[in-house]
């Protein structure tokens, strides 16, 4: 028997059918789970309410053992061939990554947060590998219409582009019938932002914020709280799509920050050499561009220096200096 929690709250998944991406959808699981990731059990426990459709009666339809067990006799069945190598799961103590042999180079495994001898997050992750491979498998995704063309990009793109520059890609969106500028496209960031001030601009009644209790992790690990989330249509590139954001208390230079989920669903690649990100249209027969606007791009940069100054500057004192001459 599972003990729940305490304190804690069910958060709002955005739930998986099995036709789209399941290593997208473990991602939304674990940080939506960020409070409790250390809790293995209990994220079993709760995995199933975030899973719809065919990829919960395939959940439901597993023999009731670990999913771990049930990986390592696929495995030993040779099912999982064409999905990941052996050296994949050989466990962590059996391998020694600072041995370097003549001639070869050396690579680190480097998981930070965690320490070295935590062997159960490790095997955690591992097994949540295998199991995004085998819905992968058994789901036949196929996100991308057949028929479609190619996205890429060429020089021609770059006669767009202002030199000399180290722009990040930031564009306009219409969200919930407004136009919001200063948008940055973050591959980095696996939720959509948008801050307080942008969201009451758009006149939208707060009883539409749900409360959240998943906070938003930096790169060195700060946790922001959240003052909740809200689900806002976001239309652009001939597209209208319902996005959860999460709404911040903090002051950033962009008014919104759109994460990779929105852009795989978009079916979009953003280049930032190019200052463009190119997305499909619904049909897969044409390539939209949704240009970066570099003016915005420095203007936010300079916002957000000027902030770390004001950070960095230490205060100064309007008292006058006393003479300690005698």
């Amino acid at each position: 028997m599972v003990e729940r929690p305490r304190k804690f709250t069910m958060p709002s998944f955005t739930q998986f059918d099995g036709t789209g991406d399941p290593f997208r959808h473990l991602d939304h699981y674990a940080q939506k789970m960020a409070l409790d990731d250390r809790n293995d059990p209990w994220l079993c426990k709760v995995f199933p309410t975030s899973l719809t459709g065919a990829a919960l009666e395939w959940f439901k339809n597993r023999p009731h053992r670990s999913l771990r067990r049930q990986e390592e006799s696929m495995i030993a069945r040779g099912e999982l061939a064409n999905y990941l190598t052996v050296n994949e799961y050989v466990k962590p103590r059996e391998v020694n990554p600072c041995k370097v042999e003549d001639n070869q180079v050396k690579v680190i495994h480097a998981r930070h947060g965690r320490s070295e001898n935590d062997q159960e997050s490790e095997e955690v992750y591992r097994s949540r590998l295998r199991v995004a491979h085998k819905l992968r498998r058994l789901t036949s995704v196929n996100t991308i219409a057949s028929g479609s063309i190619s996205i890429g990009f060429s020089n021609s793109d770059l006669s767009r582009v202002q030199l000399p520059y180290e722009d990040p890609l930031v564009i306009s969106l219409l969200v919930a019938n407004c136009v919001i500028k200063r948008a940055l496209i973050d591959l980095g960031s696996s939720a959509n932002i948008i801050t307080r001030t942008v969201f009451e601009q758009l006149g939208i009644p707060s009883f539409s914020i749900r409360p959240t209790s998943n906070p938003l992790m930096g790169f060195d690990g700060t946790k922001v709280d959240p003052l909740g989330v809200v689900d806002l249509s976001v239309t652009v590139a001939k597209r209208t799509l319902k996005e959860n954001f999460v709404l911040t208390e903090i002051h950033p230079s962009y008014n919104l920050i759109m994460g990779r989920g929105w852009i795989h669903r978009m079916n979009g690649v953003p280049s930032t050499l190019h200052q463009v990100m190119q997305c499909l249209s619904p049909d897969g027969k044409e390539v939209i561009n949704l240009w970066g606007n570099q003016v915005a791009a420095k203007e936010c940069y300079m916002l957000t220096q000027g902030e770390a100054n004001k950070v960095s500057k230490p205060p100064q004192s309007n008292a006058t200096p006393r003479d300690t001459t005698k």
